[in-house]
């Protein structure tokens, strides 16, 4: 994934005489990018799917097939909150797809099927997904079986005489299991997400000033269930990254919010995203194929080592004065403010000339 993320092409350089717009901070700069330097950035992001460690995580579905004006409809039941992922398309496709019968209809999520479990841990499409489809081909069993019986008649036929069929089913994923206490190892996840990003940022290090220029992402999505989706998953997270690394910071002074509003409290517009390159890979793997078609690897994950007791303080923090007193980590601050980057650009500094345009390490 990494070496193909590398060997996609970087955008072009700026010019000698660069378009003011196309700069950091753009015309309202001071300068004329006489301080600008441009960064290649990676990331690797790993990321468990569904809940993890022996977890008993599951969800509920009810499908119902019944004449709705004449035709067949297909009417599907969950709990499961849709929170802009876009659960109720892939529960309307999967129906669709199981059942053949194009008129489907998602009910409002409801306790009273049975649980589906948090919108979290990526698992919805997961368990939820699942559970539609184990529910549909319930369903079609039985018609099928109908049909079997009586096959003089048509569908819409069988549904008149013997009425609607509907069947609720639970759905789980294979068992996780905690992880050793002493070795950190286990089988403990389900399945997990890879993904490899790379930003090209132009930054003038003189004024502290960011500007995204292309972001690029290769992920490792498993069975692609609604493409466009998929799409717009990767391109809305990847927003949230950039804000989280250029703009987002709620600030708390006597634990009073002092920017409670989006007036001050900034997160990315469509003009703050740059163009944004996708490559999908689609890999089931041999262990185990899940409900919806796609295959569940059996990762064994390591946990980070406990400290050892010891007087000196831990790495990555600086010893506290006393033990009551504030303990500061040595992460970088969020976001990446202009105060914050002139500083750290310092070495970067040169005299009031654009000098070489060579890719500064990031």
């Amino acid at each position: 994934m990494l070496a193909e993320l590398a060997a996609m092409p970087l955008p072009p350089e700026p010019a000698d005489e660069p378009d003011l717009r196309l700069l950091p901070g753009g015309v309202a700069q001071t300068t004329h990018g006489e301080g600008v330097r441009r960064g290649v950035g990676y990331g690797v992001g790993i990321k468990n799917i569904c809940f993890s460690e022996g977890f008993d995580d599951y969800s509920t579905a009810r499908v119902r097939v019944e004449l709705a004006g004449d035709e067949p409809h297909v009417l599907v039941h969950t709990a499961a909150a849709e929170v802009g992922q876009g659960l109720v398309t892939v529960q309307a496709q999967i129906a669709r797809t199981e059942l053949g019968i194009a008129r489907v209809t998602v009910a409002p999520a409801d306790t009273a099927v049975g649980s589906a479990g948090s919108s979290s841990a990526s698992r919805q499409s997961y368990v939820t997904g699942g559970a539609v489809k184990t529910a549909c081909e319930a369903v079609r069993a039985r018609l099928d079986a109908l049909r079997a019986a009586h096959p003089e008649l048509s569908l819409e036929e069988v549904l008149e005489r013997f009425g609607p069929v509907e069947e609720t089913r639970e759905y789980r994923h294979r068992p996780t299991f905690p992880m050793d206490p002493v070795t950190g190892q286990g089988d403990s996840h389900t399945q997990l997400a890879l993904c490899v990003h790379r930003a090209v940022v132009d930054v003038d290090v003189e004024l502290g000033l960011v500007k995204v220029v292309e972001l690029a992402a290769v992920q490792d999505v498993g069975r692609i269930l609604n493409p466009p989706a998929l799409e717009g998953q990767i391109h809305g997270g990847s927003a949230q990254g950039l804000g989280l690394a250029l703009m987002e910071e709620i600030q708390v002074r006597d634990g009073r919010v002092l920017n409670p509003s989006f007036t001050d409290y900034l997160i990315p517009t469509i003009l703050d995203m740059p163009p944004m390159r996708l490559s999908s890979w689609r890999t089931p793997t041999p262990t185990r194929r899940t409900a919806c078609g796609a295959r569940a690897s059996r990762p064994r994950c390591r946990r980070p080592p406990r400290w050892p007791r010891r007087s000196g303080p831990r790495p990555g923090w600086i010893s506290p004065a006393s033990r009551s007193g504030p303990r500061t980590s040595r992460s970088r601050p969020s976001p990446a403010e202009p105060r914050r980057i002139s500083r750290r650009c310092s070495r970067w500094r040169s005299p009031r000339s654009r000098g070489s345009s060579r890719p500064a390490r990031a």
